[in-house]
């Protein structure tokens, strides 16, 4: 992963479908995705009719990097993925601070 300042981060509050494919709609390849808050939902075990799993793999596709928030994840009891590093409020910080623009989506 590169320290490039026109990398953007976007923060992926939401599981909705609009949320995501807001998200990869404006998702580059040098960007990277922070699951957090109601987000890391996409992490939950995929039930009949689930739209998570290709939610979660068209943003692991597109994205440079795609991790979760580990206070949210533990919080909703939600297993971790080994193709999601989850990361803590000071790496959220340095992730802001990597960026020269940070996108939320709800």
């Amino acid at each position: 992963m590169s320290d490039d300042i026109t990398s953007r981060l976007h923060l992926l509050m939401s599981a909705r479908a609009d949320a995501v494919a807001d998200c990869l709609g404006q998702l580059g390849p040098d960007d990277e995705v922070l699951l957090v808050d109601s987000g890391v939902s996409l992490l939950a075990p995929v039930r009949p009719g689930d739209d998570g799993a290709p939610a979660l793999a068209g943003l692991l596709a597109r994205a440079r990097r795609v991790c979760a928030l580990e206070t949210d994840v533990r919080a909703r009891g939600l297993p971790a993925s080994p193709d999601i590093p989850l990361v803590g409020d000071d790496d959220w910080v340095r992730m802001v601070h990597r960026h020269r623009h940070v996108l939320s989506w709800t």
